[in-house]
């Protein structure tokens, strides 16, 4: 179903990685092969889905299949580009961005199209998968170190002209053993150019215009009501809310 070299474009967004010779690039050929031959094999009304690496535990890869209910989103290429800025910010704000390698376009020969992302594997759980699920965070949890890094790092970010625009609690998480906060899921972020556009309007592929929360308000009820609610009826005060 697949031509001889089925990558169509790949961007490498990390200068130390051989492409070449990364195994991780002949897993990623046989699983979008594998993934092509399944129908409706991804699933219905997804944007993507996410696969940890059988070759590396450490690495996975998002196969993008869908605009979503927006109907907008950057190309995967924009994406990574983004991600690997975000995740520079980040390290002096000790918040975790998974580390992007590489983004990859393929198309088999029905013409179905698919893009990919490869990144570093986050160990973390969403706030809201803990809610849902009653998940236990760490025992030296602190909430207010948690919120404080993760609204200096959106501060910084809107200081650099990026903004997340999709800062809900399923893209802010909280690492299993440290508690570190987070985040994930850059794409539908944006990088302006110019201070007097609006970044949270956005016109679609079908000519609409496209209204996203800004990221402070969703950040806002995702910190200060939902995982605040959710750890004082679980724990009351122990994590310094």
């Amino acid at each position: 179903m697949f031509e001889e070299n089925p990558l169509k474009k790949i961007v490498n967004h990390q200068e130390n990685k051989d492409v070449e010779n990364d195994p991780i690039i002949k897993e990623l050929i046989e699983k979008i092969s594998e993934l092509a031959n399944v129908e409706n094999s991804i699933g219905k009304g997804m944007t993507a889905e996410v696969f940890i690496s059988k070759t590396n535990p450490d690495i996975c890869y998002k196969i993008i299949h869908s605009d979503g209910e927006y109907k907008f989103r950057h190309s995967v290429y924009d994406e990574g580009e983004l991600l690997a800025k975000a995740e520079k910010i980040s390290r002096s704000h000790g918040i975790k961005i998974p580390k992007p390698y590489y983004s990859i376009l393929t198309k088999n020969r029905n013409g179905e199209e698919f893009e990919v992302l490869v990144m570093e594997r986050l160990y973390a759980t969403s706030i809201k998968d803990a809610i849902t699920d009653d998940v236990a965070v760490p025992d030296n949890f602190d909430f207010k170190v948690f919120a404080s890094k993760i609204e200096s790092f959106f501060t910084e970010l809107h200081n650099k002209n990026i903004y997340h625009r999709d800062a809900h609690g399923g893209n802010i998480m909280i690492e299993n053993e440290t508690g570190i906060p987070c985040i994930i899921d850059f794409g539908a972020s944006i990088e302006m150019s110019l201070r007097s556009e609006d970044p949270y309007q956005q016109i679609n592929f079908n000519g609409e215009t496209v209204i996203f929360t800004p990221d402070e308000h969703k950040i806002r009820q995702e910190l200060r009501v939902n995982l605040r609610g959710f750890l004082f009826k679980k724990y009351g005060n122990k994590h310094n809310l």
